[in-house]
């Protein structure tokens, strides 16, 4: 708890992060106790702590590249239940899978980055790919929006805003395919307008 308490004042001093939206999520928690999945748009290498201020005190699991655990930051990211991603083999992305699944039965946020790669403060909301939303549609649970935008900053690139938006489910009278692209598209046009863009 007290490395997120100095993370966190952190993240003020360093893009004076302010966190929009928390009513929805802390309304939606009164009536919603299952799993979830949270995406965002991904623009820093810490915006997984961004994310992570918005839901606190939940925490998130986030699937990522094995080599991201071994950079610089990964006590940090050890400390963030970072889950890392397999290589192609059969036996591992089945244990990945079943670590994933598992999480949101028991009520977990799992945290995705559905543009795939980090673009340093880039504006635009690339293409989403469907992983994270196939997990979402076969587990039956929710997606969560989030968005980083940008504030002017005097001697930094920017200050960071995220907002939070609705919780989005899956259209249950789609076939699986049909439902996890519906799902994907509407969870961009989502973090688009919570980003700003239209």
């Amino acid at each position: 708890l007290t490395i997120f308490v100095v993370v966190f004042r952190q993240l003020w001093f360093m893009f004076r992060l302010r966190v929009e939206g928390r009513e929805k999520l802390k309304k939606f928690r009164k009536t919603y106790q299952g799993g979830v999945v949270t995406v965002c748009n991904h623009v820093h290498n810490w915006d997984f702590l961004c994310a992570l201020r918005a839901v606190w005190p939940k925490h998130l699991y986030t699937p990522v590249l094995k080599e991201n655990i071994e950079s610089k930051d990964r006590l940090l990211m050890r400390l963030c239940h970072m889950i890392p991603i397999p290589d192609t083999s059969l036996r591992g992305m089945s244990v990945f899978i079943k670590t994933v699944n598992g999480l949101l039965k028991k009520g977990k946020y799992v945290h995705f980055y559905p543009e795939g790669s980090r673009w340093p403060y880039y504006q635009p909301v690339r293409p989403f790919k469907t992983g994270g939303f196939g997990v979402a549609v076969r587990n039956d649970v929710p997606v969560l929006p989030m968005a980083i935008s940008y504030r002017q900053a005097k001697k930094k690139k920017a200050y960071f805003t995220l907002r939070i938006g609705d919780p989005i489910f899956h259209n249950k009278g789609l076939l699986e395919p049909d439902a996890i692209l519906d799902l994907a598209e509407r969870s961009r046009k989502a973090v688009m307008e919570l980003a700003g863009i239209k």
